[in-house]
């Protein structure tokens, strides 16, 4: 993400970045995104991020996490805070999907 707002060059307008994925977890909380700030004012960028819906079942899980609904809130803080630095807000699981792409570019989501 950071090579991409960078490659963002500034001066050519505000630019719209959307951000799908399943959850970000951050080790050390703002202190790991202290870059996104500056580097989206100065590319003149904005970040929607989406979190999308992950399976509850991988190769890696024996059954269901005990605390799946921590875990996604967990996830989902790291993206809040992400887009948050940039003047913007995560979306997620089904609201994700409901507003329109046109909506998110034109900041009225």
């Amino acid at each position: 993400i950071r090579d991409i707002m960078r490659r963002m060059r500034p001066g050519r307008g505000r630019k719209t970045l959307v951000l799908m994925s399943e959850g970000l977890l951050l080790d050390q909380g703002i202190q790991d995104l202290g870059w996104v700030a500056p580097a989206a004012a100065q590319g003149q960028i904005t970040m929607f991020a989406l979190q999308m819906e992950s399976s509850s079942f991988g190769a890696g899980n024996a059954g269901i996490s005990p605390s799946l609904a921590q875990d996604r809130a967990l996830e989902r803080e790291g993206l809040d805070l992400l887009a948050g630095l940039t003047g913007s807000g995560a979306l997620s699981g089904a609201l994700a999907m409901e507003i329109p792409m046109s909506a998110v570019l034109t900041g009225e989501g």
